[in-house]
């Protein structure tokens, strides 16, 4: 890569994360070009702008088009004034992972034959989506949708690479409650003027962070929607899962995991279902032949995911499983693999003392000559 520019837009009252943000990144150092867009007259969000470059814009929020805000309006202004060839995007309330800041220069030496990256992005406790992130700037790459904004990627004719070292960390100061209402108030304006797809289904999902159940109906519907793409189908079944899960539905919760593995089975959400189903159903071969597929998904999808159902989760069901068959090498073998994947020190203690009792009976039957 010849040149990376860094992209901000920067809401009122913001301009403590900003400076957290830009100090954080050591932006100075990473970027060769930093343009920041201003979507209010804070006075303190410009002071902080203004302290790392001198390429700050203002936009105006509201409009006729937009009464209620736009954000791809806003990057798109960041992305008209910058030269540089590449180009990444970040959120005032955004933190780098660990070695972020020494790790992002390798990705200088990546070949130029991508025109998109993507990383990790951490948006929640053991919640993560893989989100574009650095793309060489183009005049068929820009952002779209006032709210939930993404590039108007096409895979059939970008390429792209996932950079599994560079993690992006979501690290709101204040309560989410603000941002999902002007979220809803966005998408509800759009959704009432033309329900596009996309449209649909974020204002679908909106609507359920509400608790508004409306939500599933949209979704549902969209389900059924000709030639929906196929990670967007796999996603609402997840959601549609969830939500039946909860209400005790499992016939449909298993039908739904079912259609959700044909859209795309690298979601280890729907192995789960799946095994959970079988465990009550006292099925434990069916039971543990799906936990192990959880085992073996490599995520790649556009949704969250949650790691802990690609490791611990289905793992912690193996140990107590293979532990009530009497197979007890096996039961310690996937303690192991959940020992690794916990982090917290509750957990960690919890599973220690599950392998300790596992070894003992291991002992324990082979002194008695019972194995």
């Amino acid at each position: 890569m010849k040149n990376i520019a860094l992209n901000m837009i920067v809401g009122p009252g913001d301009a403590a994360l900003l400076k957290r943000c830009l100090e954080a990144f050591n932006v100075q150092k990473l970027f060769d070009e930093i343009v920041i867009v201003l979507t209010s007259g804070d006075v303190a969000c410009s002071d902080v702008a203004h302290e790392f470059t001198d390429q700050v814009y203002a936009f105006n929020w509201s409009s006729k088009r937009f009464p209620f805000g736009n954000f791809a309006g806003a990057r798109n202004l960041a992305l008209q004034n910058t030269v540089s060839d590449y180009v990444m995007w970040l959120d005032c309330d955004d933190l780098p992972g660990k070695d972020f800041v020494e790790f992002f220069a390798n990705i200088r030496k990546t070949p130029e034959d991508y025109d998109y990256f993507t990383f990790d992005y951490v948006v929640g406790e053991n919640c993560v989506m893989k989100r574009e992130r650095v793309w060489r700037r183009s005049p068929d790459l820009f952002w779209q949708l006032p709210v939930h904004e993404h590039l108007t990627i096409d895979n059939r004719i970008h390429s792209t690479a996932h950079i599994k070292n560079l993690q992006v960390i979501h690290a709101p100061a204040k309560s989410g409650e603000a941002s999902v209402g002007r979220n809803l108030q966005i998408l509800k304006h759009e959704y009432n003027r033309v329900p596009s797809f996309a449209v649909s289904f974020y204002y679908a999902k909106e609507l359920l962070n509400t608790g508004n159940l409306e939500g599933i109906e949209i979704l549902s519907k969209l389900l059924d929607t000709p030639e929906i793409p196929s990670d967007v189908a796999a996603q609402i079944c997840v959601t549609l899962c969830s939500y039946h899960k909860m209400q005790g539905a499992i016939d449909k919760m298993e039908t739904l995991s079912r259609i959700g593995l044909s859209y795309n089975e690298t979601y280890a959400d729907f192995y789960v279902n799946l095994g959970e189903i079988y465990e009550s159903r006292k099925d434990t071969s069916r039971a543990i032949e799906f936990y192990e597929l959880a085992l073996k998904c490599k995520f790649n999808g556009g949704g969250i995911y949650y790691p802990a159902l690609y490791t611990s989760n289905p793992a912690l069901h193996l140990v107590e499983l293979f532990d009530e068959k009497g197979e007890l090498e096996w039961a310690l073998l996937y303690s192991k693999l959940v020992l690794k994947a916990f982090t917290a020190k509750e957990d960690v203690e919890k599973i220690l003392e599950v392998r300790k009792d596992i070894i003992n009976r291991i002992l324990k039957g082979e002194e008695n000559g019972t194995r």
